[in-house]
């Protein structure tokens, strides 16, 4: 008997002459009352996912089920891992069924952490969690804590995607609602200013972070106290960054490192550049190379001369 596709059956397109670019996706077929004219409807596991009306004798039957999402138990559009501790087919999921999960919970823990292993998502998963979560609390009023903390973990998600800019604009905009609302003494005011100095750190912009975390430092102290994990957090990162911007001096010696580099530029010495010749985020170095070569190089790809972090927070 030949096969005839159903709601919920695999299917790749074949043959489409207009549209040959969809051959061979994989598509997940839809419920009937969305089927038109004799066409099919299948959801293609295209960028974005997209739903098209397709002829029978353009669809062949997929017969190895995809990986599913742990959630909705559907392969279209293909669910990622969500960077936790859950392993293989296990800590994969969509992003808007993740979302789905922590609406329904009303826990804002659910946008950040897997309930199952009780690990934080990590990678796509969590910014696009990250993402689904200021979209939905955007419209409240500026001082909703929702709100607050969804935009405080977009800071969190971008800084975790080395995104360090758009989280440096993220954690000010929200710092400055919070100063506003809850005012500069405030426990989470103080975590937002201690966030954004490690973001203005990451983006070489010592200086200015400096000047936030010194702020800051004596604030938690006298809010939380001397030993609160807060405090001794900002102490620690205020002077990983004033170590930080003591060795990239300009004219002192440092070396690359690190699996980002390019092979044979990776273990070379070279001289700091003046201040400004460094673009966000990268310092300027002069290789040791033939001839001598001036490079925009990541905080994490520089270390001493004599193997030590240059930054390590």
């Amino acid at each position: 008997m030949a096969w005839e596709p159903e709601p919920g059956d695999y299917v790749r397109p074949v043959g489409l002459v207009k549209a040959a670019a969809l051959n061979g996706a994989l598509g997940l077929v839809q419920d009937r009352s969305e089927w038109r004219e004799g066409r099919v409807a299948v959801l293609l596991d295209t960028t974005p996912p997209k739903t098209y009306s397709l002829k029978r004798e353009n669809l062949e039957e997929e017969t190895t089920e995809p990986p599913l999402c742990t959630i909705c138990l559907e392969g279209v559009p293909s669910p990622i891992q969500m960077g936790c501790g859950c392993r293989g087919d296990q800590g994969l999921a969509h992003v808007k069924c993740r979302a789905e999960v922590a609406r329904r919970s009303r826990k804002w823990a659910d946008w950040q952490v897997c309930g199952t292993c009780g690990q934080h998502f990590t990678g796509a998963m969590q910014l696009g969690l990250a993402k689904e979560w200021v979209r939905r609390t955007a419209n409240r009023p500026e001082g909703d804590k929702e709100r607050l903390a969804a935009a405080v973990n977009m800071g969190t998600a971008l800084m975790g995607q080395g995104k360090y800019a758009e989280a440096e604009a993220m954690y000010r905009d929200t710092l400055a609602a919070q100063e506003r609302v809850l005012g500069k003494d405030h426990p989470d005011t103080l975590a937002t200013a201690w966030n954004l100095g490690f973001a203005l750190s990451n983006m070489c912009e010592f200086h200015e972070a400096e000047r936030l975390l010194s702020d800051t430092l004596p604030r938690f102290r006298r809010v939380a106290g001397e030993n609160h994990p807060s405090t001794l957090g900002t102490a620690k990162d205020l002077q990983a960054l004033q170590d930080a911007a003591r060795l990239l001096s300009p004219g002192n010696r440092v070396r690359t490192v690190g699996p980002e580099m390019v092979p044979e530029l990776n273990g070379l010495s070279g001289t700091v550049e003046p201040r400004e010749e460094w673009k966000p985020g990268r310092v300027a170095v002069l290789l040791d190379t033939t001839p001598p070569k001036v490079y925009s190089l990541k905080l994490g790809n520089l270390e001493t001369t004599d193997g030590q972090p240059i930054f390590s927070p």
